[in-house]
């Protein structure tokens, strides 16, 4: 059997953990900017407000309704589900980070296990420990356990489907667009032949299915039927680009300041490409202005190609500020810049250039330094000088909870 454990409205839920008198109210998260709504707890929802909706113009609404609305903490996010993976491990011998706020959880081999209780005992573990509203679902495979857990979440917050009955009860309870792996245009399509639910769908013949569908459909399929297609996957695949973007706070116009984003990005660039123990061979940087302001407008890339494939934060950061000035042209209003790392291959596979300039031994090195100290210290505890310190590019967060640079009090619960 297999548990899907889903974190309920889990940024809005981030934020409650450290105003635990939040807890019942309307909380919302923004996005990058304090742009639109991204996130919201359940009392939100009920106003009708929709996730993406822009804030300023619902404004009234949400001061209406004494709405608290707090800009996004992603450090702080992934913070917390790191903690929530790690409470995992007692229950399970193998799991599964599917994304920030859902988890797999393999069960097989636990013997003499009651799958209800388990599922409310690790429900009540992450929820006591810290202090996050999670949904479980149970079922003998992925599929299933997705289509059990939005039971949960309608319902005591834990569901398990460990008979034919319940599969058959529970697809019926489920919408087809509701079913993983099934968006806007497979709903549309899917509705003109009749399918509704995800047990109509599983009804439906697999020939039929992989003509309208293809093999990934099909498979979808085959899980419904409670086969087990999809198995945990422990190790995450290396990316095959990586890309570090942001818009700014407000319109950049100094060279300086787009020079300190650029090296920023280029620093959390170079930081993935180590995290997954790769090297980049292109790195490429772009900048634009704001289309959507009538001005002169100006947009330019620039594609460098490295002699040694490197991860090095010192040698990304030098390579993308030369990049940058190349493209760069003054009089211009910059939104955004962008840092992409592209032709990753695995770090133990580099081989040197004669006419690399680089010491990259000694590069490793610092680097290893490098992300042993911002892993103790916190993140940007050391960074490229190019970087600077005064990050005026950064985006606009006027409603952040938590400024990562003031030590808070630990609260244990036992």
């Amino acid at each position: 059997m297999i548990a899907l454990l889903d974190c309920n409205s889990f940024y809005a839920s981030c934020e409650t953990v450290f105003r635990p008198d939040l807890v019942g109210k309307p909380v919302a998260v923004l996005s990058n900017n304090d742009g639109c709504l991204i996130a919201m707890t359940k009392e939100v929802k009920a106003l009708g407000v929709k996730r993406g909706a822009v804030e300023f113009k619902i404004r009234p609404l949400l001061k209406q309704h004494k709405v608290h609305i707090f800009s996004a903490n992603f450090a702080l996010y992934g913070n917390i589900s790191e903690r929530i993976n790690n409470l995992l491990y007692q229950f399970a011998p193998e799991v599964e980070q599917y994304s920030i706020d859902e988890s797999f959880l393999k069960l097989d081999g636990i013997h003499n296990i009651n799958y209800l209780n388990h599922g409310k005992q690790i429900k009540h573990t992450i929820e006591q420990g810290v202090k996050v509203p999670v949904s479980i679902g149970i079922a003998k495979n992925k599929t299933l356990a997705k289509v059990a857990n939005k039971i949960a979440k309608k319902g005591e917050g834990v569901f398990v489907i460990d008979s034919e009955e319940s599969r058959i009860r529970a697809l019926k309870r489920t919408p087809i667009d509701d079913v993983w792996g099934i968006g806007r245009k497979y709903t549309e399509k899917l509705r003109k032949y009749g399918i509704h639910t995800a047990y109509d769908l599983s009804l439906a013949p697999e020939e039929w299915v992989r003509k309208q569908m293809t093999v990934e459909g099909l498979r979808l399929v085959k899980e419904l039927k409670n086969q087990r297609i999809h198995d945990i996957v422990l190790e995450s695949k290396p990316k095959k680009g990586i890309l570090y973007s942001r818009s700014f706070g407000k319109l950049i116009t100094d060279y300086s300041e787009l020079s300190q984003a650029v090296s920023e990005y280029a620093n959390r660039v170079a930081e993935q490409l180590r995290k997954q123990n790769s090297v980049a061979k292109i790195i490429r940087v772009f900048i634009h202005t704001n289309p959507h302001k009538n001005e002169p407008q100006y947009a330019r890339n620039r594609v460098v190609t490295l002699n040694v494939s490197s991860n090095s934060s010192m040698v990304v950061s030098q390579v993308a500020n030369a990049a940058l000035k190349s493209i760069y042209k003054p009089n211009y209003r910059y939104m955004k810049a962008g840092v992409i790392a592209d032709i990753i291959t695995p770090a133990d596979g580099v081989q040197d250039n004669m006419f690399d300039n680089f010491k990259h031994d000694e590069h490793k090195n610092i680097m290893q330094a490098f992300d042993h100290i911002n892993k103790k210290y916190g993140l940007d505890a050391i960074k490229t000088a190019s970087c600077g310190t005064e990050r005026s590019h950064k985006m606009r967060q006027h409603k952040l909870s938590f400024n990562p640079n003031v030590e808070y009090p630990v609260v244990l619960t036992h």
